[in-house]
């Protein structure tokens, strides 16, 4: 009686059925190489590292805004995980299965890779299939891209117009300028629009400089926009079962925001807020802007920081909120003077003043 032919899958065919079946199916078909070689061992946990691997990778992709993946999802990462799966079958079974090959032992057959990829491919099926589904269960199933990565998903019960208006001011806000990825979702509350953004931790809530920012986008929204409700910021869990209402700080309620009432907001960042007097052209917010965040040292964009911006007609003020016992600091002052000087070389057109503010009393001194 003849013995059967042991049959291998070389690194190629291994790569091939990786890209498009995933990391469990590189687990199972290399633990299949280590089940012809009498591992059994090595096989249990290549096929368990595999899944183990596939799993943790859908988890990422689950908790991860949409708009971030794209192209990493569906080229980049089968890429990667292809390349480290030919790499492994080629370091710990290259010369077994060379020695394979070279005695009695075949390739295994293209039915057997193909229906081994199937497999994994029906599997990422289903799980694709989850996240569309489990979008559109939660009653946001349609979406508008802001930015490159930066989505926002809409309730049907959402008007069209009001929820790509909406989108609009988000976008000229600044306010996910730069933003690694974000999804929001929108939809009708009882007398307002809610906007969720998607809480990272429970404990931003209690960050005021967190906090602060999104009270000020919250304001910019409704100066900005002309709708039949305001719309009310909130936050929602990574599974979006959880809901939290925008908490109020003390600071929101100041003197400070009421001194500032009638002036517009323009984003620097998520956390430094210029307010400026309406009358300024938009160019001179963006000249700005790109000084302030050339001066990282200056202006850490961790801090929550307010600046004004006024046109006083002949020339500019710059305010900065410095506490009165603060005033005669040297280091502080001459820091102030340097930014409105490097400000200036932008080619502002006029004069800047230096005024700094008392963060209690808003006295103001000019330097």
């Amino acid at each position: 009686m003849k013995n059967k032919k042991q049959s291998v899958y070389t690194w190629k065919a291994i790569s091939v059925a990786t890209f498009f079946g995933g990391p469990i199916t590189a687990g199972f078909l290399i633990g299949k190489n280590f089940k012809t070689f009498g591992k059994k061992d090595e096989s249990k946990n290549s096929i368990f590292l595999g899944a183990l691997i596939q799993i943790l990778l859908f988890g990422a992709i689950y908790f991860t805004p949409d708009a971030y993946w794209g192209k990493l999802y569906y080229v980049i990462l089968p890429a990667i995980y292809t390349v480290l799966a030919a790499l492994l079958v080629k370091r710990l079974q290259g010369k077994q299965i060379e020695e394979t090959l070279k005695k009695k032992g075949t390739v295994a057959s293209l039915p057997h890779i193909a229906g081994y990829t199937l497999i994994g491919i029906l599997l990422n099926g289903i799980f694709i299939a989850q996240l569309i589904f489990g979008t559109s269960d939660s009653g946001f199933e349609n979406k508008i891209q802001m930015e490159d990565k930066v989505l926002l998903y809409y309730n049907e019960k959402m008007d069209k117009a009001n929820s790509q208006e909406i989108a609009t001011a988000i976008k000229e806000s600044r306010f996910l300028e730069g933003s690694k990825g974000a999804d929001l979702f929108l939809g009708p509350g009882d007398d307002n629009y809610k906007l969720m953004f998607v809480l990272a931790s429970e404990n931003l809530l209690k960050d005021t400089g967190f906090l602060k920012s999104f009270h000020d986008f919250e304001d910019y929204m409704n100066k900005n926009l002309n709708l039949d409700k305001e719309v009310s910021v909130c936050f929602t869990s990574k599974d979006m079962t959880t809901e939290y209402a925008l908490p109020d700080f003390q600071d929101n309620k100041s003197t400070k925001k009421k001194a500032m009432a009638d002036l517009q907001v323009f984003f620097i960042n998520q956390n430094i807020n210029l307010y400026h007097t309406k009358n300024i052209d938009k160019t001179y917010l963006q000249k700005m802007q790109e000084a302030i965040l050339e001066l990282p040292g200056y202006f850490p964009p961790e801090e929550g920081i307010d600046i004004v911006f006024l046109d006083n007609g002949p020339d500019f003020s710059l305010k900065f909120f410095v506490l009165k016992e603060y005033w005669g600091e040297t280091e502080i002052t001459d820091m102030l003077k340097s930014t409105v000087e490097y400000i200036s070389g932008k080619d502002m057109g006029k004069p800047i003043k230096l005024i700094l503010v008392d963060n209690r009393d808003y006295s103001e001194i000019e330097l």
